[in-house]
């Protein structure tokens, strides 16, 4: 049954996951060092013309500035 089940959800998955761009998620519970990992994360791929994108929350709009 688990393996029928995780087949599954595998299957529902696969179009979430292999979208073209990616996305790092910003949850309110990170610290500045987390958010400042992603923004460095961000701005690499940026340099590398990579795509890449953070979602942002009301946390991680107060640390931009910053940034």
């Amino acid at each position: 049954m688990s393996t029928l089940l995780s087949s599954a959800k595998a299957a529902a998955l696969a179009p979430v996951r292999r979208r073209g761009r990616p996305v790092a998620w910003t949850p309110d519970f990170m610290g500045f060092g987390n958010l400042l990992y992603v923004a460095y994360w961000v701005h690499l791929g940026r340099e590398r013309d990579e795509a890449r994108w953070a979602l942002t929350t009301p946390t991680f709009e107060r640390w931009l500035p910053t940034f």
